[in-house]
């Protein structure tokens, strides 16, 4: 099953996050104690893969603990819909109530809900009973990892014996006893059998007093402890070699070996590198590798069967790691992608992939105290504003590493345009339709207000004008004349609107886009409510945006400022769908706009 969406509720700081769509990649943005944390742990809770305990006391708000010893547990928390693929979406037919989606709650009391929804997110029907044990079998496990999971370099064994058994210990305490657990599970090594392997024969005999004294081992307890160290050398031996080989396919920032050592009680863990031969204890590496190795052997032990059907929700990742091997960390994340949805938490703009704006979600702090979720990048309130400032920084990094290593900046109005750009070039460089010595980077500038500043920095470091392409509405066309009497007097062919490349109407970058495949998404999010649906109703040889509009008003809809960001979201999401269906006259008009930019 794949995950869609999931929503959060009473949960710690978060009243209601609202759904949260996710991808294979998705990024959640905020600030310190916005409430990251704690969308991230609910999500968690709802199918752990090391059976986390809900823990009432500490994951319910607690202002309103009183109204949870009142409902004895009975309130969901957590909600998740989940896609159903391959041949077990067809066997839902056979109920006569097909659903595509299955959506599943947990409650604080620990039993689950489930419903079975159709493509439109309409319940057909809830599931119980052996149907509901088919399904719940099927739902992935979530790999929940933070930095306060890290390893120590020295661990007591009788403690680590001692916690594995406990169920009263912290969050924190929880996260260190889970850690050593996997250590210990993915080198197959026992604590308790590495303590024992390391302890001699006791050897005591009675004095003429009656008391206990100690003896000297006789020759065949001394061969018998000789033969225990050497096994627990063994092993630890052999261990220490599966790991060092494991570590080496996934760390690139260095060839890293490790040594585990059983001294009496204590275990520890040694590192050396190519670069530096002289072992040195884990906790004396840095953060970054101690929390790189941490959840490295998280991932492998908890995400068992070659990582199937699991999904890793990775609590402010790398944040030790040196700027360029967290931009190493996006890449890594997106390979693991391939195989695993993953959802990782930031604050650092060299974790927020920019040509990924349609994963990006916001967490801020409302007015009223409460964690809010947001997918709006260009929210208004200034505590927001601080959220996905990060996205900003990316933006600005991205711009001045394409100047430096050579892309060309191509200015947009905002994030919607920069998405289907972005799309459309993955799309034609797909079907090796463009190629460029120079790779385009598309820069939103907040709309037409905008260009002005950005063009005035983007042009200061070589007098090179960026190019432009704009919509061809009205403010589109005034901003076209205004760069081109101005700016762009000598270099005209610089500044494109939408309407040199569609024809003569007020055209905007969304119908570069295949009509009925944007009506279609468009129809997902906005029914129907007084005429049919609007991809029925759409005419794909005019305008779209002033379409959508007025269905919205003739329907009593209110589109909320930044609507066409989210819908620009949703296209990008269905991208294996366009590529599937894009016509050559479609694939021609492309790359006429593309020609224009590579000339």
């Amino acid at each position: 099953m794949k995950l869609l969406q999931f929503r959060v509720e009473n949960f710690k700081s978060i009243k209601d996050s609202g759904w949260v769509q996710v991808g294979q990649l998705s990024c959640i943005l905020g600030t310190n104690e916005a409430g990251k944390t704690n969308l991230l742990q609910g999500l968690w809770k709802l199918n752990p893969a090391n059976d986390e305990p809900i823990v009432p006391l500490s994951d319910y708000p607690r202002k309103k603990y009183a109204s949870y010893e009142a409902t004895e547990g009975a309130e969901e928390f957590i909600t998740a819909d989940f896609e159903l693929t391959g041949p077990q979406a067809a066997k839902t037919a056979e109920s006569g109530a097909p659903f595509s989606i299955v959506r599943f709650s947990r409650l604080y009391h620990g039993k689950y809900r489930c419903w079975g929804l159709n493509s439109q997110s309409v319940a057909v029907r809830a599931i119980s009973g052996d149907e509901f044990q088919i399904y719940f079998k099927q739902i992935p496990h979530f790999v929940y990892f933070s930095d306060y999971g890290n390893l120590d370099s020295e661990i007591y064994l009788p403690h680590v014996i001692e916690n594995s058994k406990r169920t009263d210990l912290g969050e924190g305490q929880r996260a260190k006893a889970r850690s050593l657990d996997v250590l210990f599970k993915y080198v197959q090594l026992k604590p308790k059998e590495i303590l024992e392997l390391g302890q001699e024969t006791p050897t005591q005999q009675l004095n003429h007093y009656g008391q206990a004294v100690q003896a000297q081992p006789t020759a065949e307890q001394i061969d018998a402890d000789r033969a225990k160290k050497k096994k627990r050398e063994i092993l630890l031996t052999s261990a220490s070699s599966q790991l060092t080989q494991a570590f080496r396919e996934w760390w690139k920032q260095g060839d890293y070996r490790f040594r585990f050592q059983a001294d009496g009680n204590h275990f520890r863990i040694w590192v050396s590198d190519d670069r530096r031969h002289e072992e040195v204890e884990l906790e004396g590496r840095s953060r970054g590798l101690q929390w790189f190795f941490s959840f490295f052997l998280v991932f492998l032990v908890e995400a068992k069967n070659s990582h199937h059907n699991s999904i890793l929700l990775l609590d402010e990742p790398g944040l030790s790691l040196h700027p360029l091997a967290q931009a190493d960390l996006i890449k890594f994340f997106a390979s693991l992608s391939e195989e695993n949805q993953l959802i990782y938490t930031t604050h650092s703009p060299f974790l927020v992939e920019p040509n990924n704006l349609a994963n990006i979600k916001a967490v801020y702090v409302d007015d009223a105290g409460q964690s809010t979720v947001s997918s709006n990048l260009r929210q208004g309130s200034k505590v927001a504003e601080h959220s996905i400032y990060p996205v900003h920084a990316a933006i600005g990094l991205t711009v001045s590493q394409g100047l430096l290593l050579g892309c060309q900046p191509v200015l947009v109005e905002g994030p919607s345009d920069q998405i289907y750009l972005q799309l459309i070039k993955n799309l034609l460089s797909g079907q090796n339709k463009y190629r460029h010595d120079r790779d385009l980077v598309f820069v939103p500038t907040g709309g037409v207000s905008g260009m002005k500043p950005i063009i005035s920095i983007l042009a200061g470091r070589d007098n090179a004008l960026p190019y432009a392409v704009l919509d061809s509405d009205k403010p589109g066309r005034d901003k076209e004349n205004q760069l081109k009497g101005g700016l762009y007097k000598d270099e005209k062919n610089k500044v494109i609107g939408i309407a040199q490349i569609l024809g003569a109407a007020d055209y905007e970058i969304e119908d570069l886009i295949p009509a009925d495949e944007l009506a279609r998404v468009f129809s997902k999010a906005y029914r129907g409510k007084q005429t049919d649906d609007f991809d029925d109703l759409v005419d794909a040889a005019k305008p779209l945006i002033p379409q959508m509009e007025a269905f919205a008003e003739q329907n009593g809809y209110e589109l909320e400022t930044g609507w066409k960001v989210e819908l620009a979201r949703d296209v990008q999401k269905a991208s294996a769908r366009i590529a599937s269906k894009v016509t050559p006259e479609r694939i021609k008009l492309w790359k006429k706009l593309f020609d224009k930019l590579t000339s």
